[in-house]
């Protein structure tokens, strides 16, 4: 639900007429294997793809899911002007490596100009992980963020990390505005 919610939230928009935000989504469901439940579109189909989803089994290789989301988003991405961004939701904890490791594989993202916000899906996670897959400020792009507090009765959905990594985002694009007018 945090995805879903995440996806419905991102508006399309028009600053100063110089700038256009058109927000197109992809998504990759991992465990030990990779699932692409929908290529970069639009965030209808994004969301209908997102529903599709089924349990993948246990294991987390991090690694082979950043070299395929790295792969899918410079597939799609044929605008040079396009801020690539990625969120990441993952409990940071890995059981393999066999594509390289997460930092090599990070790394790769990040020299794509991919900037990825790692979001904890729990409580308990591996913050070395969670960092070594974050952008740098870590404070930007890792933060505390959380996709679902399950401290309580029920599971509550972290809305306020949803808008403020949206937050960030757009903020991107009024930095990149701003380098353009100057």
């Amino acid at each position: 639900m945090f995805t879903e919610r995440f996806a419905e939230r991102l508006e399309d928009a028009d600053y100063k007429d110089l700038v256009q935000i058109r927000w197109q989504l992809g998504g990759l469901h991992f465990s030990q294997t990779q699932q692409v439940f929908s290529r970069v579109q639009a965030k209808d189909a994004f969301i209908q793809g997102l529903r599709g989803i089924r349990y993948l089994g246990k294991g987390t290789y991090i690694d082979c899911a950043l070299a395929n989301m790295t792969q899918e988003i410079t597939r799609s991405s044929s605008d040079p002007r396009a801020l690539r961004f990625a969120v990441v939701i993952t409990d940071g904890h890995v059981t393999g490596n066999p594509c390289g490791g997460v930092k090599v594989t990070a790394e790769r993202a990040r020299d794509e100009g991919i900037r990825m916000f790692v979001v904890a899906a729990t409580k308990n996670v591996d913050e070395t992980g969670l960092r070594e897959i974050a952008n740098s400020p870590a404070n930007v792009y890792r933060k505390d963020f959380l996709a679902v507090d399950l401290s309580g009765n029920k599971p509550v959905i972290q809305l306020d990390t949803i808008d403020r990594i949206i937050k960030t985002m757009v903020t991107h694009t009024n930095t990149l505005l701003y380098s353009w007018t100057l």
